[in-house]
């Protein structure tokens, strides 16, 4: 769970908006927050935040691609036995 924390006294909430959209799959929700601040340390500590939230997202989306992805070892019998070099069988013209 990602936490964005700041100071009341040197960050203010100007505004905020919620949407909801409805596609063919899933319902996508979209909340913007307007943060004012005139500190520079306060806005560098939430940029910070912000960096370090997107950070994770993005290091946990690539893990659960990663886990989805079939391991190269991992193949089934007939992808193995297609994969094998064939045989070299010679003919040399005597009937036996």
């Amino acid at each position: 769970m990602s936490l964005i924390h700041f100071d009341p006294n040197e960050v203010r909430l100007k505004k905020f908006t919620a949407s909801t959209t409805s596609g063919s799959k899933k319902i996508t929700s979209l909340i913007r927050l307007e943060l004012v601040t005139g500190d520079p340390y306060a806005l560098a500590s939430l940029l910070n935040q912000l960096d370090e939230i997107e950070r994770e997202q993005r290091s946990n989306d690539a893990a659960a691609r990663r886990a989805a992805a079939p391991s190269p070892r991992a193949r089934s019998p007939r992808q193995v036995a297609g994969s094998a070099a064939p045989l070299l069988l010679t003919h040399r013209g005597d009937d036996i």
